[in-house]
């Protein structure tokens, strides 16, 4: 076996490693933090509310996020969470789509 030869089998091992870990990030996502969420984001770039979009290309250690201007961005899991259910602590941009949400249901 040649350093190459291991080196690959390194490579190998490692992407194996993260597909699992990945796997397991989307899981929990779905599970903990389902799209249409009302989330609270508190991280260096933004603080405050958001509502969990769809995105497949967001990388699985990220949530992405839709914001009152209607950006869309990625924030890191763990400056996350989800947003007490109480509407009256959301801003009004989120009430009045998730009353409007409900209302068509």
């Amino acid at each position: 076996m040649t350093a190459v030869d291991g080196m690959d089998d390194d490579i190998k091992e490692l992407v194996e490693k993260y597909k699992l870990a990945s796997a397991n990030l989307v899981k929990w996502k779905k599970e903990n933090r389902p799209f249409g969420s009302v989330v609270y984001v508190e991280c260096d770039q933004y603080t405050g509310f958001g509502i969990i979009q769809d995105d497949a290309s967001c990388r699985p250690e990220q949530l992405s996020v839709r914001l009152g201007n209607d950006n869309v961005w990625w924030y890191p899991l763990e400056q996350t969470t989800l947003a007490d259910r109480h509407m009256n602590n959301w801003p009004n941009w989120i009430r009045r789509e998730k009353k409007l949400t409900t209302k068509t249901i």
